[in-house]
């Protein structure tokens, strides 16, 4: 099950990253750095017999996401198209990417070398915080793309074509 999640996590943060970063090289990195993921991950499920969570894949996932969202940040503080970064929803989905993983990023890591329900009860609490926090952020692009959106019940008078 878990791997699951962190595959499907990998594909919908990628995919994301993917269709707005304009470089064209880095997109192609992104396909060949994705279908590495995509093998490891399969080796690795079939290969080892972990008990809790794949702590390795979903290391290899954040550092991946990590390295994309920061370069997807990069590009658009070197675009001169816009003023203010934190005005595109794009940049809060990337920023709940980032808090979300990077805070996490440990916890996973630590819990597979914890066998013991204290672990899991102690800390995962922390993860779900951040969970939640890159849900916000969701939530905040959401009502920003939302207010940009054009108005489809106001309709503009039609010019007068005679």
């Amino acid at each position: 099950m878990w791997s699951t999640f962190t595959f499907v996590e990998y594909i919908v943060f990628t995919y994301f990253l993917w269709a707005n970063i304009k470089s064209k090289i880095f997109r192609a990195l992104i396909l060949w750095l994705s279908a590495f993921f995509i093998v490891f991950t399969s080796i690795y499920n079939v290969q080892t017999n972990f008990r809790n969570i794949d702590s390795i894949p979903i290391g290899v996932e954040t550092i991946l996401i990590l390295v994309y969202s920061f370069y997807y940040l990069y590009e658009q503080m070197n675009d001169n198209s816009t003023l203010f970064i934190y005005s595109k929803y794009q940049f809060w989905i990337v920023i709940g990417f980032l808090i979300y993983l990077a805070g996490s990023f440990f916890i996973f890591i630590f819990s597979s070398k914890w066998t013991s329900v204290d672990f899991f009860a102690k800390y995962w609490y922390v993860t779900n915080g951040f969970y939640a926090f890159m849900n916000l952020m969701f939530i905040i692009a959401f009502f920003m793309k939302a207010k940009k959106a054009p108005n489809l019940n106001h309709r503009q008078p039609l010019p007068f074509l005679n």
